[in-house]
């Protein structure tokens, strides 16, 4: 068989295997599924990254509260700096010493304690993912919060861990 023939082949092959499986995979009469347009290609961007510390400006002045930067501001109990998609929904005092447990998920939403020490971010807890200091920068703005070191590598600098 020449080269020819068994490129032809070849195509004829994989076309007739298409044609069987298509309509198996969901496509076939009566089904609700349809298939991908197999001409487009799909959008392979990876999902937010969760080392991008908070975007301290875009809190609207009319919405999320910032009543404090750091555990001093609230008497000695945490300060909670929530998120939401990595925008800043608030930086609220808590009232007792065990609340905001630091719990950042891969969409950059989550809650996590400002800091000036380590101590800040495990006081009151049994057990912390974010238990390290670090400084986070975005935007020109600085905020120290609880973070985890290796996590922070992989921010490409916004996050610095001592």
């Amino acid at each position: 068989m020449t080269r020819s023939a068994q490129s032809l082949f070849a195509v004829a092959g994989a076309s007739l295997l298409l044609f069987i499986l298509v309509p198996s995979c969901g496509g076939g009469t009566g089904s609700t599924h349809t298939m991908p347009d197999l001409a487009e290609v799909p959008d392979l961007t990876v999902g937010p990254d969760i080392a991008t510390p908070p975007d301290l400006k875009a809190a609207p002045s009319d919405g999320p509260k910032m009543e404090c930067f750091t555990p001093a501001d609230c008497g000695g109990k945490p300060c909670c700096l929530t998120v939401q998609s990595q925008a800043l929904q608030g930086l609220v005092c808590t009232t007792t010493a065990d609340s905001c447990n630091p719990s950042l998920d891969i969409t950059g939403s989550g809650q996590t304690r400002t800091c000036t020490t380590d101590t800040d971010c495990t006081s009151g807890l049994t057990r912390s993912i974010l238990p390290t200091c670090c400084m986070a920068t975005r935007n020109g703005q600085s905020i120290q919060m609880c973070f985890s070191t290796g996590l922070a590598q992989l921010s490409g600098g916004a996050v610095v861990c001592p």
